[in-house]
């Protein structure tokens, strides 16, 4: 569980409380097997901000970091009002750390979990926002590699709404020389098939994520029915996904033989113009999806119309709900704990698999 008083002992780290730098700790943001993130504030400006401390324990591990070190090269290269911004990277008593934008609402996740299946009004809104985030991201020479509802904040709020990437602990840097077996990283039910093989990521795994997290919002569940990492590699390689425009006919008739799975959305439900796009980014292929982002965000621009409609109250209520419940592993104000990059061994992958089964929310690295 993740605590709020400023008694909390932390392992292995700082605890709530304590002063790091120029910052005192107010708050256990999230913590995972690289870092953990605190929200700090100022000892004399007073302003708020979120910093993310690399644990002792993994310093010594080259990946790590070099992984917590992209991220700040990743931000300074990117500089997009919808990537989470990383202000600064200090040394405290041996314990590097970034000081980084503290970003307000609640996760994508959290709001998928309010709202199961959102209007396309609000899948366009949000579409469109992360569209350019990734756009610029791409633009930098990052693949980001990790793109799922835990990644992504939303907040709303004078009935504006503002969409922030976060979380670049498993990105790759396109400037950098590629190696032989590349190693799988990010959470399997949101990679692509070459991303799943150890094949080569380019921009393409990220329009393919990209394109189930708009399926996932369009339709409230995901376009493939398998879990487990093998079965999900096989059919996401060899199985077109689940349309989500049929008729009223063929969904009654899909409802009485599909014993589990997503279930597709009626005819009219959403434009053929998203489908078409939805489909075009979970192509098999890298070479059949669409060649940039910035073509994507073209395509949800054209749909602009349709995202103008008022947008609900769920942000503003589960942001609220957060201010006054406290905060639990989950349920995390500002940069969350979605924002780490668990690493891990491949025996430790391998093992922890074949123990837990299904591994839908986990961060995992392999080398090939």
């Amino acid at each position: 569980m993740l605590q709020n008083e400023t008694t909390t002992q932390l392992p292995n780290g700082p605890r709530v409380g304590d002063c790091v730098g120029d910052y005192r700790l107010t708050a256990l943001l999230g913590e995972g097997g690289m870092a953990k993130v605190f929200a700090a504030e100022h000892l004399s400006a007073g302003h708020e901000v979120a910093l993310k401390i690399l644990g002792n324990e993994r310093s010594w591990s080259a990946t790590a970091a070099r992984s917590f070190a992209l991220e700040a090269v990743a931000s300074q290269r990117i500089g997009h009002p919808n990537v989470v911004a990383v202000l600064d990277t200090r040394d405290h008593e041996g314990q590097k750390y970034h000081v980084m934008e503290r970003v307000s609402g609640i996760s994508l996740r959290e709001l998928m979990d309010a709202v199961p299946a959102m209007s396309v009004a609000r899948v366009v809104a949000i579409g469109r926002q992360l569209a350019s985030a990734l756009a610029a991201t791409h633009a930098a020479g990052i693949v980001h590699r990790d793109i799922k509802p835990e990644n992504v904040m939303v907040d709303e709020r004078g009935g504006k709404l503002t969409v922030k990437l976060i979380d670049f602990g498993a990105a790759k840097d396109l400037h950098q020389p590629s190696v032989v077996g590349e190693s799988i990283m990010g959470t399997p039910i949101y990679m692509a098939p070459e991303q799943m093989w150890g094949q080569p990521t380019t921009s393409a795994t990220d329009v393919y994520a990209f394109g189930l997290l708009l399926y996932e919002m369009l339709a409230g569940k995901l376009p493939f029915k398998a879990r487990r990492f093998v079965e999900l590699r096989e059919e996401r390689s060899t199985q077109e996904p689940t349309p989500l425009r049929i008729s009223l006919l063929e969904r009654l008739r899909a409802a009485r033989t599909r014993v589990s799975g997503p279930a597709p959305m009626l005819r009219e439900a959403v434009p053929p113009e998203l489908e078409a796009l939805v489909m075009a980014c979970l192509a098999r292929s890298p070479d059949e999806r669409p060649a940039a982002m910035s073509c994507v965000l073209g395509r949800l621009t054209s749909l602009e119309s349709v995202s103008r409609a008022p947008l609900a109250r769920a942000v503003r209520r589960l942001a609220t709900q957060h201010q006054t419940a406290p905060r639990r592993r989950h349920h995390a104000l500002g940069y969350v704990a979605a924002a780490l990059a668990v690493f891990a061994s491949a025996s430790t992958l391998i093992s922890d698999m074949h123990a837990r089964g299904p591994c839908d929310g986990a961060m995992i690295v392999a080398a090939r």
